[in-house]
């Protein structure tokens, strides 16, 4: 049945519905709650026209049509909301499409747009692989993935916002096999295949630490030539790693701020592994922010991973330690600093910046006086003292202390008397 409403209800008015028959018999009612507010519009992932995804009320039908309102496809949002089927026919590069969701009560949402993109990415640029990684570049957010000849994806990553990848292979490629790499972009479109060469003896790229531009420092395999070249090509320093595969290397120009530098391997047959890049950080950290010492402990906030170093005012360090990933710090002193003492606090990042000093000074203790205990039995004149203080002093307090002493031994006299002369009637 089908029964229009006059007046309309308002959103969550209760309504009763009740059946009665031919014989005039009538049912229990129903009641039934008025929801006449539209869904949300659906959050619409990018499509490549084969098919529509995304995220809707759940429970709600999701309908995408053409811009001339045909309809293309639709389905169910399912407990979680999401929601993901085909389009049938596919639309084309570049069509505009309107997405809403119509919940159990008939309410249609506010449409979304969205544009099909059926352009596939470039196929990936990579370098000569040693077996156990690809590295390489490709559109920015684009799904890496690595195959073998059987089209088994043997790794994936995803290209950083330079388009750069580093991708681990598992289980490793051997000399001659053949491995390509693909990459699809966020609406699905997945680009040619690009082969990998691969040469088990090309050595493992380098693995380097953020550089400020005067040197560059790593590890490698053991006794490898190390170049370092600049985005142009130039070669701006090379050195040797050692046997343990470590290597420092002063480059022939201080680099900049930004600057983009390639750092690779060589092996003693002139074999060059894949380059690792390095960006070049020359900004010094804040200033840390340093909590009053005890000349023990300094404690404080600085940038997060950071090495902060603490000094005396001879500038001998007496103490480092490395703030937490909230950037907090607390450092032990090797030497205990007297009241007085003038420190100096800095940080230093990852790239070798040390950021400005902040300079503390070791505060005095607190001095508790002592508790002076109370006698247990005070004589009159420690009760006068305890309750005057410091005010007994005052000439008007010691003339009254005086008067209050006479009075005493006037009245100790008198009950002298008074105990002698009972001790005499007794005897008597």
């Amino acid at each position: 049945f089908v029964i229009p409403l006059n007046p309309i209800p308002d959103d969550g008015d209760k309504i009763t519905v009740e059946v009665t028959d031919p014989a005039g018999n009538t049912s229990e009612p129903t009641e039934v709650v008025v929801d006449s507010a539209a869904p949300d519009a659906p959050v619409v992932d990018p499509t490549n026209g084969t098919k529509v995804s995304g995220q809707a009320e759940p429970g709600a039908i999701v309908i995408v049509k053409d811009v001339d309102g045909t309809v293309l496809g639709q389905g169910k949002a399912d407990k979680d909301g999401n929601f993901a089927f085909p389009l049938s026919p596919a639309a084309p590069h570049g069509a505009e499409l309107s997405v809403t969701a119509t919940d159990a009560a008939g309410n249609v949402s506010e449409p979304t747009q969205v544009i099909v993109d059926a352009s596939a990415p470039v196929a990936p640029t990579v370098h000569p692989s040693n077996g156990k990684q690809v590295i390489g570049s490709a559109e920015p957010g684009a799904v890496v993935k690595i195959k073998d000849k059987d089209g088994k994806i043997i790794g994936t990553g995803v290209a950083g916002t330079d388009g750069s990848f580093v991708i681990d292979l598992k289980p490793f490629a051997k000399t001659g096999d053949l491995v390509t790499a693909t990459a699809t972009d966020a609406a699905g479109n997945e680009s040619d295949p690009t082969v990998v060469p691969v040469n088990s003896g090309i050595p493992n790229s380098p693995k380097v630490n953020p550089t400020n531009g005067a040197i560059v420092s790593g590890s490698a395999e053991p006794n490898m030539k190390i170049t370092v070249t600049d985005a142009d090509g130039n070669v701006i320093g090379t050195g040797l790693s050692g046997t343990d595969g470590k290597f420092s290397i002063t480059l022939d120009r201080i680099a900049v701020e930004g600057e983009t530098l390639a750092v690779v391997a060589t092996n003693e047959v002139g074999t060059n592994s894949a380059p690792t890049t390095v960006t070049v950080d020359t900004i010094a950290p804040a200033a840390p922010l340093v909590n009053p010492t005890d000349g023990k402990t300094v404690t404080g906030t600085a940038e997060p991973g950071s090495t902060v170093t603490v000094r005396d005012a001879d500038g001998n360090v007496i103490g480092t330690g490395i703030a937490d990933t909230d950037g907090s710090f607390s450092i032990v002193l090797s030497v205990k600093q007297q009241p007085g003492a003038k420190l100096s606090v800095t940080a230093t990042d990852a790239a070798g910046n040390e950021s400005a000093p902040t300079i503390v000074i070791v505060k005095k203790p607190s001095v508790v006086p002592p508790v002076k205990p109370k006698p247990e039995n005070p004589t009159p004149v420690e009760q006068v003292l305890a309750v005057t203080g410091a005010a007994v002093t005052h000439p008007g307090v010691i003339a009254a202390l005086f008067l209050l002493l006479g009075a005493g031994l006037l009245v100790a006299r008198k009950r002298r008397r008074e105990a002698d002369t009972e001790v005499s009637d007794t005897a008597s």
